[in-house]
């Protein structure tokens, strides 16, 4: 009869550690999911304006996305020249008046930061924080294997074309964007559109 008894509680035990695990995993992934709520379900503020304008008009900042993440990773000397390519962008748009007062208030400032690395990269990498937030991402493949897509996200560096099975190093990434479409029935679905194609050899 002690022998039913043990493996009886041992049942138990396994079966409550299993619950917990469950719970643990569920609870992981609502807390990372908490921050990826999409920018039309925030509450109206500066913040949401700034990253609703970029999802909006990220095709506007494809030259400019790489240079960014450069300044970011304090990789870069053109300090002043990037953040002022960003403010020239964000003001020539027409329209978009909400994005651009909370842009300006936001990133604007930059004629301060003149002798001041550290605010460049500061600013650079809040920038950069906000475009993730839009759905906006740099691939980080260091290597690719050429297939039919390729073409569409990279140019060859030098003469020749990209070859189907080829590996191929990758030295420029490409940026791209997610974005959600609803369809006539309410459904929706996800597409992803390169902004600015990288480069590899």
């Amino acid at each position: 009869m002690l022998f039913y008894i043990v493996n009886y509680n041992v049942i138990w035990a396994s079966i409550i550690s299993a619950l917990v695990g469950a719970g643990a995993v569920l609870a992981f992934f609502l807390i990372r999911n908490k921050g990826k709520k999409s920018a039309d379900d925030m509450k109206p503020s500066p913040k949401k304006d700034i990253i609703i304008g970029l999802r909006d008009n990220a095709e506007a900042f494809a030259d400019i996305y790489e240079p960014l993440f450069l300044l970011a990773s304090g990789r870069t000397g053109r300090k002043d020249a990037v953040l002022d390519a960003w403010n020239e962008k964000v003001n020539s748009l027409e329209g978009n008046e909400a994005f651009k007062e909370a842009f300006n208030k936001k990133f604007g400032d930059v004629a301060s930061f003149k002798g001041k690395k550290g605010k460049y990269v500061k600013c650079a990498d809040s920038l950069l924080k906000y475009i993730y937030k839009a759905g906006i991402e740099r691939d980080d493949d260091e290597t690719v294997t050429a297939d039919e897509t390729t073409a569409e996200k990279y140019d060859i560096i030098g003469a020749g074309s990209i070859e189907a099975g080829e590996i191929y190093d990758v030295f420029v990434p490409y940026w791209e964007i997610e974005r959600e479409i609803k369809n006539e029935d309410g459904e929706t679905t996800e597409t992803e559109t390169v902004l600015c194609k990288g480069a590899i050899r």
